[in-house]
């Protein structure tokens, strides 16, 4: 199941050492070296990722952070997942679901409210019910149109 999963996934031990990669991690990062910290293996760093929460996994179930890895230009959720052996000892799941382009979607669709907010002309946007859905500032200061109604 997770060969087939199309975000990074990545399974380390409590010593940080790599156990298991998806295909798509390998592709992105290159064939595992167990004996090598995940840290320095995945992106040449001498301690732990800022982003790591294998500790806080020892508490919570599940654990997300969005990051933006070294040397890539690409916005990550990573989720963390603490899994638990028969033999007692723990392991981390850690998957990296690129969200880079909802978050530049997300921005665009903020800067485009945020012209219309502030242009000159007046801007109403209608639902399919015909009902007005968005009104910009500019009917209430000309009209005392209230975005409220």
């Amino acid at each position: 199941m997770l060969d087939v999963n199309p975000d990074l996934v990545i399974i380390t031990s409590e010593d940080k050492k790599i156990q298991y990669m998806n295909p798509k991690a390998i592709q992105k990062f290159g064939n595992c070296d167990k004996e090598t910290s995940c840290h320095k293996f995945l992106f040449n760093f001498d301690i732990p990722c800022s982003w790591c929460a294998q500790k806080d996994a020892e508490i919570y179930e599940n654990i997300q952070n969005e990051v933006i890895i070294p040397d890539d230009s690409k916005q990550y959720l990573v989720t963390f997942s603490k899994i638990q052996e028969n033999s007692g000892k723990s392991s981390y799941l850690t998957s990296y679901k690129d969200v880079s382009e909802l978050r530049q979607l997300q921005n665009e669709r903020l800067q485009f409210f945020n012209a219309l907010e502030v242009g000159l002309n007046e801007v109403y946007m209608l639902g399919q019910d015909f009902g007005i859905k968005y009104v910009n500032s500019v009917p209430v200061q000309n009209l005392g149109f209230s975005k409220s109604k």
